[in-house]
């Protein structure tokens, strides 16, 4: 039986052989077919369960249009939307 200390070692070893990240977004230009918010988001990562009534979710978004006469109702929690340069 292998100690803790092997088995760490065997974990870090395939950690390191595996992508650590994710393939990136396709991101609107303004000559692009229009994308508004709701179109450009896209879930990134999340954690926590519906029944447990607790956790989070990361979303990147991207957009070249305006959400003209269109709307979006978040129910779920908050939602703090952050800008990147």
């Amino acid at each position: 039986m292998p100690s803790d200390g092997i088995k760490m070692a065997g974990i870090l070893k395939f950690l390191k052989m595996i992508q650590m990240r994710w393939k990136p977004f396709d991101v609107a230009a303004e000559n692009d077919p229009a994308v508004d918010f709701v179109q450009g988001l896209r879930t990134v990562c999340g954690a926590g369960h519906p029944s447990c009534r607790n956790g989070l979710s990361i979303h990147v978004y991207t957009c070249n249009a305006s959400m003209d006469k269109k709307a979006m109702q978040n129910a779920d929690g908050d939602f703090l939307i952050g800008k990147s340069i």
